[in-house]
């Protein structure tokens, strides 16, 4: 992994982390947060595969 992708990594989690604790007092949003973080986690992958980051590389 190169020190641009961990870099971008740690700042994508905090900041996912920071949403969520904005969010913890809308009950509701939690279902839609977790399907945009979930659909930004596999289009993050999808990426990285591209660039020959991914788990299974071809």
């Amino acid at each position: 992994m190169t020190n641009w992708t961990y870099a971008s990594g740690r700042l994508e989690a905090r900041n996912q982390a920071g949403a969520l604790l904005l969010v913890i007092p809308a009950a509701p949003m939690w279902a839609p947060l977790a399907d945009l973080f979930n659909a930004n986690q596999c289009l993050s992958r999808l990426l990285l595969a591209g660039f020959g980051f991914g788990d299974n590389p071809a």
